[in-house]
């Protein structure tokens, strides 16, 4: 055969077809076609003390996380007789405490700031007013830009006309 001395023939058993680029298995160090390169395919036999290694990684992986808190939730509800904690920080734009998500409504945390709130107090019309203002210097400064637009294509219309 003109390349028998290149790539390698598979190891597993039932195969043993040649392959030019062969992979090889990081448990068992044997060399495999791309049909058996996995270790459930070739039938590894570190299979199993791999999968009771990577199971106690992972069991220890999560007793680690449970001591060291950090899958607790950390934002507590700030409703009478709510103790529910979130992931999340909800936040009313009115009174600034932060809610579970039954209660992020203002009606449904009774929020006494709406009535007493002037509108330069409350977040959402002072972002409101932001926006506006942004707006309308936007639209101010296009409307200028596209009449010095039309001007200069009068000019440069004039130009053609007159060569």
């Amino acid at each position: 055969m003109e390349f028998s001395d290149v790539g390698d023939h598979c190891h597993y058993v039932l195969c043993r077809q040649q392959t030019f680029l062969p992979f090889e298995c990081d448990s068992c160090h044997y060399k495999f076609c791309k049909h058996h390169f996995s270790m459930e395919q070739h039938e590894c036999p570190n299979l199993q003390k791999e999968t009771m290694m990577a199971k106690q990684l992972q069991h220890e992986k999560i007793k680690q996380n449970k001591q060291s808190g950090v899958n607790r939730a950390t934002c507590r509800c700030q409703f009478k007789k709510c103790k529910k904690k979130q992931w999340i920080n909800i936040e009313c734009n009115h009174c600034a405490k932060s809610f579970c998500l039954a209660h992020r409504n203002p009606d449904d945390h009774k929020c006494d700031y709406i009535k007493a709130t002037k509108p330069e107090q409350d977040k959402s019309a002072k972002l409101r007013r932001q926006r506006q203002a942004f707006l309308d210097s936007c639209s101010a400064s296009q409307t200028c830009a596209k009449q010095n637009g039309n001007a200069s294509k009068t000019k440069q219309q004039q130009h053609i006309m007159v060569q």
